[in-house]
């Protein structure tokens, strides 16, 4: 099974605390949910984690209330060590290729343990079990396709979004050309 962080929730507070901690879950794949600050006795928390733009749900206390377990379960297949089989290859051969239709990029050589992490949180988002109900969605909600695709594209990104590794480049490989 897939190792997946813990899910991050972030309710009721003032302040903006929680954007640190949000950021680091959901740069490793892990889901981020937030309160709907109306429904919030201090709405600071929740609207400064749904400014960041890092949050993937966003819940009145009912919708998280049955526990994070719930929201957050993942995907039945396996990756690390394991061979694949032919109906997940399958399914994952649907989701390249309508990600390609859509998007014009083949994610199909893409490190198979990033791809299933981050399937496997959009999955969890929508809360759906199994690659085949998943292929389904992206098929009967396009704009999911685009979620997906970013959500692929954000750990790919992550190195241009990082000022240290530029200084690196500059100060230790430009400087021998």
């Amino acid at each position: 099974m897939i190792k997946v962080p813990a899910p991050c929730i972030i309710l009721s507070g003032s302040g903006s605390d929680g954007a640190l901690g949000l950021k680091a879950i959901s740069e490793q794949g892990g889901l981020v949910i937030a309160q709907t600050p109306d429904s919030a006795e201090y709405n600071g928390m929740p609207g400064s984690a749904i400014d960041t733009g890092l949050v993937d749900l966003v819940l009145g206390p009912g919708g998280y209330a049955a526990g994070p377990g719930r929201l957050c379960a993942k995907t039945d297949f396996s990756v690390e060590g394991a061979k694949l089989d032919e109906k997940t290859l399958g399914q994952l051969n649907k989701i390249f290729l309508l990600l390609r239709a859509d998007s014009g990029l083949d994610f199909s050589r893409y490190r198979p343990n990033a791809l299933f992490r981050r399937i496997s949180k959009r999955m969890a988002v929508h809360k759906l079990s199994n690659l085949a109900d998943y292929v389904d969605y992206l098929r009967r909600e396009p704009e999911e396709l685009t979620s997906l695709y970013q959500e692929i594209l954000i750990g790919v990104t992550q190195f241009f979004r990082e000022p240290e590794a530029f200084e690196v480049i500059k100060t230790k490989v430009l400087r021998r050309c």
